[in-house]
């Protein structure tokens, strides 16, 4: 709340601005009056203090008008957002932004659902004979083909990629083909690829396609903690 409270407290004449925050389904899930020299970031603080859980207020796609709303500009003020997106108010003068799910969740739902319609490719990749053959997060993830990492290698010479390297080359508008010959390209892949394995639902998800007997023999550092959050979805 103290933070809400600072971020809120800038410099110059109080004009306001009213904001409303939509889910998938078209909820009004937050919002409400706000000083234009206010930090844009207090509407996701707010979310939470309207019960959207922190994950999904902090991490999510923050859209006006199907643009992505970026922090990257140095003046966040919402004055500033208003001008440079071209906000505009409805007939109640409400401007309405839209709250989607974070590219990274977007990815990792698309390769559950590809994993799971290719369940027994992806246990063969990683099990030889009942026993699981990673010992890593790393392993599992890495991208270079030398290493057969099963889910994201791009193999030279249009050998055999990875099982999800489609779905990640596709949220990039490219071709596994593509990366390979524009170094870009490959470095955005192997970014995009870093914050999916980085996210603990991309690690839960991956411990959700385990059978029993593959969960209970990955090492203490691919257990998950047990916490609700470590549950996928």
């Amino acid at each position: 709340m103290q933070r809400a409270l600072d971020i809120r407290q800038r410099r110059g004449p109080q004009r306001t601005i009213r904001i409303y925050i939509r889910n998938l389904t078209g909820a009004i899930i937050g919002g409400g009056e706000y000083d234009q020299n206010s930090d844009i970031r207090v509407i996701r603080q707010d979310l939470e203090e309207h019960g959207v859980d922190r994950y999904t207020a902090t991490s999510g796609q923050l859209m006006y008008n199907g643009e992505i709303i970026s922090y990257a500009h140095r003046d966040k003020s919402l004055g500033a957002y208003a001008t440079r997106m071209g906000f505009q108010p409805n007939q109640n003068g409400v401007i309405m932004l839209d709250l989607l799910p974070s590219v990274v969740d977007n990815l990792v739902n698309l390769i559950n659902t590809h994993l799971a319609n290719n369940h027994q490719q992806f246990i063969n990749l990683i099990s030889n004979n009942g026993n699981l053959t990673l010992s890593t997060w790393k392993q599992l993830c890495d991208i270079r083909p030398a290493f057969d990492g099963p889910l994201f290698r791009i193999s030279p010479q249009g050998g055999n990629h990875g099982m999800c390297v489609d779905i990640i080359a596709g949220s990039l508008n490219t071709t596994p083909q593509q990366l390979q010959a524009d170094i870009n390209n490959l470095t955005e892949y192997k970014n995009r690829v870093n914050s999916i394995c980085n996210s603990f639902r991309f690690k839960a998800m991956i411990r959700s396609q385990l059978p029993d007997n593959l969960i209970g023999q990955l090492p203490p550092t691919m257990r998950g903690t047990g916490r609700r959050i470590d549950v996928y979805p």
